[in-house]
């Protein structure tokens, strides 16, 4: 094969624009959903596994951590309720 006959295929190794002009799109698209399945996958086995970490308050909007030693001792004793803690 001759670099004439490889140009006038179009091989993207030899051209500079691709053959498809979607592919990056699809390329985000499978890569993008690679990510999610990946995510949701970790999540089930996390979940199935019972590995998760021991939340005693969840506030989904935001909540301050606590901030002092009486603070964490009052979060401490709320975590000793939780079977993970025995």
């Amino acid at each position: 094969a001759t670099a004439g006959s490889l140009m006038a295929k179009g091989l993207p190794a030899v051209t500079k624009t691709p053959l498809n002009v979607y592919a990056p799109v699809a390329k985000w698209l499978i890569g993008t959903s690679g990510l999610v399945v990946g995510m949701v996958h970790i999540g089930g086995v996390t979940r199935l596994t019972k590995s998760g970490l021991s939340m005693t308050d969840w506030k989904p909007l935001g909540s301050m951590p606590p901030l002092n030693d009486a603070e964490w001792n009052d979060e401490f004793d709320r975590y000793k309720l939780f079977p993970e803690y025995q």
